[in-house]
């Protein structure tokens, strides 16, 4: 917010105190006392006693990731935020080369892994693993007996990550703070339906695309064919599924050839395919061919007694296919005037949510229309009220640099028959000394997420360069569908 005049900024703290009366006033607040109160000894605060941080990456309450691969390896990223000192919690156990890379490459420190063996029917559920984990159990004693005060650093704030917290301090009189939103503000903002709803109501419509709701498939039907008769395209999305799953675009022309009963049926079809709950609100918005940017905002949040939410920076989204699937990110450059707009927007968004108990990490995911008679236009389409895909990179790159003085670079999702059967190992020794190192700062390509590299040949890369063209270019170099035979 640097760099304003003393009228904007005026103008910005104005809006700032508006925001915050809304909250105070909304619907919402009452629900977010009661759980502030249930759950007051379990907000972060300044504490006086030693403390030791956990982090856990359970994804089991976001629907619909059966099919991405490799999916129940992506608990491991989380390790990327941990240092020496620190609990990771691990149903699939970290390879050993990786963890040595993590130490020595990238000197990330040597955390603690909780391993908690899985058990049948818990599916990707680290926690409920955890809570059944006699290990898990034990450092919970030691962290008792010793005085500790235990900081949970989840994935997010669902719901059963605070039962990690309740159990610890009702079993071993463990104090216990989780760093995330409370339950039903992290349902609220992940929910896509309720969240562009906050934001036509806080920023006003134009700020969002124009959409419909529906929990039937009669009502959601006729949703579908009165958008169809107005836009191109359109789009049907579940309301809280993650990395575009639960999407689905549809032309005109195929809405609009088909009979009230024939529309009915696909709608159905594909909903099950999806794995809907039959309850949810189903969202059918307008869908954007005129799409020049997609920028996706990162910020914290910190208790409310701490002090304001951070902006810490705007990424672009790299995103393939029709349904736009997210594939990496990068540094946007946008206009400065769409820039502090954006900013100002996300910044005022992120102080409502604080109000009602957003604690942590969070992100707006956006994007910039633009026509030949139009001006750009700025559309927040989902929050993330979690930690992903564009927010762990770029944190691992302020770790292994500075939050305000690091490298280009792009982070993406690679994936490769050629690599499946490989270990990390083979990886690094094919890679050599292209690997970045922080013991001589030389090397272009990082490493993380690599769970899945000897299953599914799939792994994250972060390529660093001088510019996007430059990492476009090196990317090109090693990780194109050209170059996978090189990996034999």
């Amino acid at each position: 917010m640097s760099g304003q005049s003393a009228a904007q900024n005026k103008l910005l703290v104005d809006r700032v105190r508006e925001t915050i009366a809304l909250a105070l006033k909304s619907p919402y607040y009452q629900r977010a006392l009661f759980e502030k109160k249930k759950y007051a000894d379990t907000v972060p605060e300044y504490s006086s006693q030693s403390v030791t941080r956990m982090f856990i990456e359970d994804l089991s309450s976001i629907p619909f990731l059966k099919n991405i691969s490799g999916i129940e390896y992506y608990q491991q990223r989380i390790r990327i935020l941990a240092s020496s000192g620190d609990l990771v919690v691990l149903t699939e156990p970290m390879d050993e080369d990786y963890e040595t890379y993590n130490r020595h490459f990238l000197q990330l420190g040597s955390p603690t892994f909780i391993d908690v063996t899985p058990r049948p029917g818990t599916g990707m559920s680290v926690v409920e693993n955890a809570l059944s984990s006699p290990n898990f159990h034990k450092y919970l004693q030691i962290l008792a007996q010793k005085n500790r005060e235990l900081h949970i650093h989840p994935y997010m704030g669902s719901p059963a990550v605070w039962r990690i917290a309740e159990y610890s301090l009702n079993k071993y009189k463990l104090k216990t703070k989780i760093h995330a939103p409370l339950p039903g503000i992290s349902s609220l903002v992940n929910n896509k339906n309720e969240f562009m709803e906050l934001v036509r109501n806080l920023c006003g419509p134009a700020y969002v695309p124009e959409y419909l709701t529906a929990r039937s498939i009669s009502a959601l039907s006729k949703n579908v064919r009165q958008l169809a008769h107005r836009f191109n395209k359109i789009v049907l999305k579940l309301p809280d599924c993650a990395s575009s799953m639960g999407t689905k675009v549809f032309n005109r022309s195929e809405i609009l050839s088909l009979t009230g009963s024939e529309l009915q049926r696909r709608i159905t079809h594909l909903l099950q395919s999806m794995e809907w709950d039959h309850q949810s609100a189903v969202v059918v918005s307008k869908w954007y061919d005129n799409v020049v940017q997609s920028p996706s905002v990162q910020l914290w949040l910190p208790p409310l007694s701490s002090g304001y939410p951070t902006v810490e920076g705007i990424y672009e989204q790299i995103l393939e296919g029709e349904e736009k699937v997210f594939n990496g990110s990068m540094p946007a450059q946008l206009e400065p005037a769409l820039e502090k707009e954006l900013t100002e927007m996300s910044y005022l968004l992120a102080v409502y949510i604080q109000q009602l108990g957003y604690i942590g990490r969070c992100s707006f995911d956006t994007i910039i229309t633009s026509g030949d008679r139009s001006a750009p236009a700025i559309k927040f389409v989902e929050c993330n009220g979690r930690w992903g895909g564009t927010s762990l990179p770029m944190s691992l790159i302020f770790r292994l640099f500075s939050p305000t003085r690091y490298p280009y670079y792009q982070a993406r999702d690679y994936i490769s028959p050629c690599l499946r059967g490989k270990n990390f190992a083979y990886l690094l020794e094919k890679m050599g000394d292209q690997c970045y190192s922080r013991n001589n700062s030389s090397g272009r390509y990082i490493f993380y997420n690599v769970g899945g590299l000897a299953q599914h040949g799939k792994l994250d890369v972060i390529i660093l360069g001088e510019n996007s063209q430059e990492c476009q270019d090196l990317w090109n170099s090693k990780f194109s569908v050209a170059s996978h035979l090189e990996w034999n």
